[in-house]
């Protein structure tokens, strides 16, 4: 039970640690917590009572450790079926919005209520109190494990997340659910024992899903902050970096320019070429060091309302000197609107679609579709380019990153720039990659 307790608890700090914001979450990490105080009162009462008892006579200190057993207890039995059926509520989010779903954690909780005041809290002390308990906690279980199946999700990594999500936390809870409510009430006892093996099963499941494929959007998240702190520190440093250079190159510049009027007055040919080439030197210095800070300067959102297909349709008429036998295929619903920064979000899809057409040199096909879910827009950018390598994959959101050595002014800093975009927008950046086959990339605007 000790493991259990660790393994649940250290769960819920994890998810509290990560997305403290997300009402689903802290619902789950609530369920979590309730989950170890189950195994705290089985430890109290299986080992820590009896060896207190052998080695001293205190009343006092055993009465107690009672009434922390008691009171571990009564979450556990209490809360996980209340719990459970609030997470599941606001993971599937049908009914969040309604007027009314503001009263729908006090009528919840209202068997609760009944039976701290009609019943003894410890269900141990009564076995009548198991067919109680059990009326509605499998009710509660059952609804908040059909709500959750019933979530659809459209885009690959969110159907793959919730599929993971739903192997990870349904069969632990309903065994649970049978272990500790159903057979009881058939007069089967202590066969709480055997929850230890739903818990490794359910903690495997969430390592394995957190660190490969995703948890609640867990795997995103954690990339998603390791990308913000070193964006953050790509900012701050070009900034300092910038001003350097542009002082010293300034000063070679101006005495650049002098050294060749010097040359020119004395007639001095090669001295004058020379001068030039070091002159070309500096330009191309600030011209890559403005670039850098355009592409990492912290970004400032001047919001609006605009019309996604009309954007994409001017996005694509100042691309289209650069087509070069590429099809273009433009399903985007004409009615989506988006709260957005017009020239950031420009300049992202003109890098979105340059990237296309760069991984296209002997021609191909650029696929848009645009389309809205229940809380999100979406525009997906499919292009029949030669595609990422899965080495690559991961890395082409990292500042600096680049496969493209032909060109001496790329530093690897569009995709990193889409994405700080796209996170002060609170949206999300999906790459999708087959190699010799094309790349997707999914682009996610919050509805405002």
């Amino acid at each position: 039970m000790l493991f259990v307790l660790i393994a649940l608890w250290g769960i819920a700090l994890i998810l509290l640690r990560f997305d403290p914001k997300n009402i689903s979450i802290r619902w789950l990490s609530v369920l979590l917590f309730c989950g170890g105080c189950g195994a705290i009162a089985i430890l109290i009462g299986e080992q820590l009572l009896p060896f207190v008892r052998e080695q001293t006579d205190t009343v006092v200190l055993q009465s107690i450790l009672y009434r922390i057993q008691v009171t571990c207890s009564g979450f556990s039995y209490y809360g996980i079926p209340y719990s459970y059926i609030l997470f599941s509520l606001y993971y599937q989010p049908i009914f969040v919005n309604k007027r009314w779903f503001k009263f729908i954690p006090y009528i919840l909780s209202l068997p609760i209520v009944l039976m701290l005041i009609f019943t003894p809290v410890y269900p141990v002390t009564d076995v009548e109190l198991y067919p109680l308990l059990a009326s509605w906690s499998v009710l509660y279980v059952l609804f908040g494990s059909i709500l959750i199946l019933s979530k659809r999700e459209e885009l690959p990594d969110l159907k793959r997340n919730h599929i993971l999500t739903s192997l990870s936390i349904i069969p632990t809870v309903l065994f649970v659910l049978i272990m500790n409510y159903v057979l009881p009430s058939f007069e089967i006892y202590r066969m709480w024992k055997y929850n230890t093996w739903i818990v490794i099963y359910g903690t495997i499941v969430f390592i394995l899903a957190i660190f490969n494929y995703g948890f609640l959007g867990m795997q995103i998240l954690i990339e998603r902050k390791k990308l913000d702190i070193t964006l953050q520190a790509i900012t701050s440093g070009t900034a300092i970096l910038n001003h350097a250079i542009k002082n010293d190159v300034g000063k070679m510049r101006l005495f650049g320019h002098k050294i060749k009027a010097y040359a020119q007055n004395t007639e001095q040919k090669e001295l004058e070429e020379d001068i030039d080439v070091i002159l070309k030197a500096t330009t191309h210095i600030q011209q890559m060091i403005q670039k850098v800070q355009h592409q990492t300067h912290d970004i400032l959102l001047k919001k609006g309302s605009y019309n996604l297909k009309d954007m994409i349709d001017e996005t694509l008429e100042n691309t289209r000197p650069y087509f070069n036998q590429i099809k273009v295929i433009c399903s985007v619903d004409e009615n989506i609107n988006l709260f957005c920064d017009k020239t950031h979000v420009m300049e992202t899809l003109h890098n979105i679609v340059m990237n296309a057409i760069e991984a296209m040199p002997e021609g191909g096909e650029i696929e848009m579709i645009g389309y809205e879910t229940k809380q999100i827009h979406v525009l997906e950018i499919k292009d029949t380019g030669f595609g990422i390598n899965k080495n690559h994959l991961k890395k082409v959101m990292d500042p600096f990153f680049t496969t493209k050595t032909k060109d001496t002014m790329n530093f690897g800093l569009g995709l990193a720039y889409v994405y700080n975009v796209m996170n002060k927008h609170g949206g999300s950046l999906d790459i999708k990659s087959t190699r010799d086959e094309g790349t997707t990339v999914i682009l996610k605007f919050p509805k405002s």
